[in-house]
């Protein structure tokens, strides 16, 4: 299986995080405060599973009793309500909102300096409304800075480590509350694994993101996993405008991870070669919460170690490059770029236009091996040197021909450099499949080749419209078979055919996934549990998840999933198992928290939080309106697993009474992810792309045309 840059887990909303130890993570939030900001705080707060602290709120509630109104009492409030909140928070993840007068304590601005987390949310001034509890003049303690935003700006960056910066003129708040969740969860989790598999990315050479159109960038980023910002292109090294830049990033292509890069102009770029002013501007890129930071080799061992050392335990995967015509010892120039251990990623690149030394220098370069297991991109610059952009697999650096030009004499696009592999037998060509009967208006074949056409791989999606197993075997058993999705109507598909499957087939009964891997074998899998587990994980939260109940309707193979779903969610309260065509079936199924029901009358007053429909897309099964009404606390969610046709006859009741709905689209969407997942490890690079292409498509077939 192809793998991704990033080592990602199973769950593909997670990217590639790894969360730390069980310690607690205090992240404390400073800036100036407006009604939106708050309202941010709050909602990201609630999203990541936070406990939110508003001190200002703390403060308030303190003064109300308080008669002393002088500065000196305010402040002495302020530290002591500070203080207060942080001995009692005990072992929590807690996000503390510090608004923007509570720097304007000295001794409150030397705890936060030594905090671990302390983010400064910088909003354009002219975006911002002041909207601070504490307006009045009398009441703040002076440092001299109430009406110089500038200046106060400054102070927030002493006090803090990290920044979040809001493009200027953004009003989507609910992108914004994305991308700060995608940040903080950035900076308090360890470095992602970097996995040494094909990966390609786009080297910028825009001299200003903001002036660039959306969808020409996003053309231009098309099959990257990765962007480089060459900082030393830039129109200015100011801190806001860097910060914009990323930002805008960030908005346009959400998941690329950032190379934040001031490229000397001794390693052909265009910074002056002050090292001093370089390690300065780095620091922005950790500071800002880029994903990897490339840190040349050729500056004095006391400034970059020191920088290094600094740094080692931050979020940031650290590139250890190096630019010259040639090296005379190879090797030696290889061990200076691992940074003594310290670097992530090698980066060894040389100029020259002798084949017979290129050749060599690619040679050493794929036999070195260190100890730490550094990943290694090895490149020659100049057109003799595109067969090493061709043969670097990993972070292959590359240009669009809608960039001005290229970073770099040789660079290819992503599209050119697959072809090239393609022609040279590096790149293999794959034939997927969905099989099953009937199957003509499905919407799998859409995703798939949606999403490998987006990363320029040479795989075909096709259908087979078939319920012959001795074709599928032929099929499956070609060289160029590259894996293969089966539909529902494909029933007891013969596992004799496949060399081992995941646990969830063998207790589930359903394979709806074949891969076959690099060895040749081929692994069957059940991605619908991995669907459903995703549309659940946010709505059956780990807090009621023992204290309301569950109803699965059904007795297919389906049912035995969400079964096996709750049970990975480790849901613990009961699961009521109906089947009202056969209530009997049921009993087959019922063991420890799982009841099979005889009768709809018993579902009344059992606290039914959730109701999972299995149930053919045919059925006439609606429930007592009674039953609605007597739940003991709020409506149930439905999920009804069918996603054709749009409104089955649950639904349709479900809706009358209001209950929200997950619909079965959404877990076809999903699991057909989780598919995409296994075939390139790319999926949550291509999410939204494919998830809006597929929408729009069904709803062009299954609901515009039901409705007229």
């Amino acid at each position: 299986m192809d793998q991704h840059l990033f080592n990602v887990s199973n769950n593909s909303h997670s990217h590639g995080f790894r969360h730390l130890s069980t310690d607690s993570i205090r992240i404390f939030l400073i800036g100036i405060s407006s009604i939106d900001i708050n309202r941010l705080i709050e909602c990201t707060t609630k999203s990541l599973g936070y406990r939110f602290i508003n001190i200002n709120d703390e403060i308030k509630s303190k003064i109300r009793g308080n008669n002393e109104n002088d500065s000196d009492s305010f402040r002495k409030l302020q530290l002591n309500t500070f203080m207060s909140i942080l001995e009692n928070l005990n072992n929590i993840n807690v996000i503390i909102w510090c608004g923007d007068n509570l720097i304007d304590t000295v001794e409150i601005r030397d705890i936060l300096r030594l905090q671990k987390f302390v983010v400064y949310l910088n909003q354009i001034q002219n975006n911002t409304i002041d909207n601070s509890t504490f307006a009045d003049n009398n009441r703040r303690t002076s440092i001299n800075i109430h009406n110089n935003y500038e200046n106060r700006k400054l102070v927030y960056r002493q006090c803090s480590q990290y920044e979040f910066c809001i493009l200027k003129d953004e009003n989507d708040w609910t992108l914004i509350e994305k991308h700060l969740c995608y940040f903080l969860k950035t900076i308090t989790n360890n470095k992602r694994r970097l996995k040494s598999d094909p990966s390609f990315f786009l080297s910028l050479t825009s001299n200003n993101l903001l002036t660039v159109d959306k969808d020409k960038f996003q053309s231009i980023v098309k099959g990257c996993d990765a962007i480089e910002l060459r900082i030393d292109l830039l129109d200015s090294y100011d801190i806001d405008f860097i910060g914009q830049q990323i930002s805008y990033i960030r908005k346009n292509a959400f998941l690329l991870p950032i190379i934040y890069t001031v490229r000397s102009q001794s390693q052909y770029g265009k910074f002056i070669n002050d090292e001093q002013l370089i390690f300065h501007l780095l620091t922005y890129g950790i500071r800002f919460g880029c994903e990897i930071i490339d840190v040349e080799t050729c500056w004095n061992d006391t400034l970059r170690y020191e920088w290094l050392n600094k740094n080692k335990d931050k979020h940031a995967n650290i590139i250890g490059s190096i630019h010259a015509e040639k090296f005379d010892n190879i090797e030696q120039m290889l061990m200076k770029c691992s940074h003594n251990g310290l670097a992530d990623i090698i980066k060894i690149v040389i100029n020259s236009i002798d084949i017979k030394y290129i050749l060599q220098f690619t040679s050493i370069c794929k036999s070195f091996k260190l100890e730490s297991h550094q990943n290694i991109l090895s490149l020659c610059m100049g057109n003799k040197g595109k067969l090493t952009r061709v043969l670097n697999v990993f972070m292959t650096p590359v240009t669009h021909p809608l960039l001005s030009y290229a970073s770099a004499k040789g660079q290819m696009s992503v599209e050119e450099t697959q072809l090239l592999r393609q022609s040279l037998g590096l790149l293999e060509s794959k034939k997927f499949y969905l099989f099953g009967k009937p199957i003509e208006h499905s919407l799998t074949q859409l995703l798939h080749q949606t999403g490998f056409d987006y990363f320029y791989l040479p795989y075909n999606y096709e259908l087979c419209e078939t319920d012959k197993f001795d074709m599928i075997e032929s099929i499956i058993k070609q060289t160029d078979f590259g894996g293969a999705s089966i539909a529902m109507s494909l029933k007891q598909f013969p596992l004799e055919l496949i060399d081992y499957v995941n646990e969830s087939v063998n207790i589930t009964g359903i394979m709806n996934t074949i891969v076959k891997l690099d060895n040749g074998q081929l692994y069957g899998d059940n991605t619908y549990w991995k669907a459903i587990y995703t549309l659940l994980d946010n709505i059956l939260v780990k807090s009621i998840r023992s204290e309301y109940n569950v109803l699965i309707l059904g007795t297919s193979g389906m049912a035995r999933t969400a079964l096996y779903t709750l049970k990975k969610l480790q849901f613990t309260g009961t699961i009521f198992l109906y089947n009202p065509r056969n209530p009997a079936k049921a009993k087959e199924l019922a063991k420890d928290n799982i009841i099979a029901v005889n009768e709809q009358s018993f579902l009344e007053n059992q606290n039914i939080y959730l109701i999972i429909s299995t149930l053919p897309s045919i059925s006439t099964f609606t429930f007592e309106e009674k039953f609605f009404f007597h739940q003991t606390n709020n409506l149930p969610i439905l999920f009804d697993v069918n996603y054709v046709p749009y409104h089955t006859c649950l639904t349709r009741q479900a809706q009358k009474f209001n209950c929200r709905l997950i619909r079965g689209i959404d877990m076809f969407i999903e699991q057909r992810f989780e598919q995409f997942q296994l075939w390139t490890n790319k999926v949550h690079l291509v999410r939204s792309l494919l998830e809006q292409i597929v929408k729009q498509k069904y709803d062009e077939l299954y609901i515009q045309s039901f409705d007229t």
